[in-house]
């Protein structure tokens, strides 16, 4: 069975627990991810999401246009992260991580060896390790193509 440290993420984005939401914001954006670790050194210390942010950020109704982005570059990260959060050592089963994500509901799991980080695992990286499991010749006969934009059925693969 193929475990964490085969299909993690090694270079990973995080924050300090002192940057502001605007910065992570910024770094998840630009990585295209949408969670960071937040760590002190290399110790993990917990987890900030995209939703920690969205939910930290005004809406447009309740405050003056381009009123969001100065309030979230005066709101830190400690402010809203999520402490302690779970985390696996690399070498955790593929399908125990996989596991751990749906029964927390979060999207990634900091990889950790003791309290350091090694690395990051998420949905996408156990997708990505499934399929490549996966034979192109095993798709069941009834996965259909998208339809076609003039309202066409579905063909069939």
């Amino acid at each position: 069975m193929t475990s964490v440290d085969k299909w993690m993420t090694t270079q990973v984005v995080t924050v300090n627990p002192n940057d502001s939401l605007g910065r992570a914001r910024t770094l998840m954006s630009h990585g295209e991810v949408r969670q960071l670790p937040v760590v002190v050194g290399e110790q993990l210390v917990g987890m900030l999401s995209d939703r920690d942010i969205r939910d930290a950020t005004p809406s447009v109704f309740e405050s003056p246009p381009g009123e969001g982005a100065h309030i979230l570059n005066r709101i830190r990260v400690e402010d809203v992260m999520t402490y302690g959060a779970v985390s696996v050592p690399p070498w955790t089963p593929l399908t125990r991580a996989a596991s751990i994500l749906q029964l927390h509901k979060v999207g990634a799991l900091p990889v950790t060896f003791g309290r350091r980080l090694v690395g990051i695992i998420s949905h996408t990286d156990i997708l990505r390790a499934v399929a490549a499991q996966a034979e192109p010749t095993e798709l069941p006969a009834e996965c259909y193509l998208p339809a076609e934009a003039d309202g066409e059925e579905p063909m069939s693969a």
